[in-house]
Order: C-alpha cells, then structure tokens, then sequence
C-alpha cells in the first residue's frame, strides 16, 4: 500500500475546496464593492487568469519574484482594462494573498526539489 495514495470521491474535493472558497470570496466582494455583476464577473476573470499563471511559482528560488513581477506589472493592469475593472483594493489584496501563497508554494518545492529522492522515500517513510 502506497502512503501517499489517497482514493476515494473527498480526495479531489480537499484539494479544490479551498480554491472554490477562496474564488466565491474574492467574487462576492467584488460584486458588493463595486455593485453589480459586470464588476463581479470581472473579479473571476482576474482570479482565472491569476490562476493560470500560478504555475509560474513552481519554479525553484525565483518563482514568486517572477509570478510577482508578471502578476503586478502586467497581468492585474491589462486584465483590469480590459473588463473595466475599477481601481480598488480587491486587486491589491488579491494579488498580496496569492503572492504569500506562491512565496509558500515556492519555498515548499525548493525544498522538496533540493533533498534526494532517497530522502523524500524516507521522509515519507516508504523506505
């Protein structure tokens, strides 16, 4: 038996429900903030397209400077624009939370990645 194998219909659900919740949060409070759907919509397409870009904080040591970089300067500005997004401090705060979540995420492969497989087996405990 595999310790990391985890089977069953609440695997995936564990998994994303934190992603649903954080992603209802951030839509909710744009369509209170701003008042109206438009605004709301606008809030899951920057959540969506922050989403996606989420891969860049993988790469070990810099990931989240680059996610970080790209994030700010470019992606929350030109997804803003684009589905008229007023400025507040939802976009702030949305890329602040998610930053400290790739910081995290980067640190956790980097150390992941810089232990040997013989290690991780071990830390595991499936040696």
């Amino acid at each position: 038996m595999d310790a990391c194998r985890c089977d069953g219909m609440w695997s995936g659900t564990l998994v994303l429900l934190p992603n649903i919740i954080f992603v209802a949060l951030f839509v909710l409070l744009g369509y209170f903030m701003y008042d109206g759907t438009d605004s709301a919509l606008g809030v899951l397409v920057l959540v969506l397209a922050l989403s996606v870009f989420s891969v860049i904080g993988l790469i070990p040591y810099i990931g989240f400077l680059v996610f970080s970089g790209i994030a700010y300067f470019w992606l929350i500005p030109s997804v803003a624009r684009t589905v008229n997004l007023p400025d507040g401090f939802i976009g702030d705060w949305l890329y602040w939370t998610i930053l400290v979540a790739y910081v995290v995420m980067t640190l956790a492969y980097t150390i992941w990645r810089s232990i040997g497989a013989k290690s991780r087996k071990k830390l595991l405990g499936l040696v």
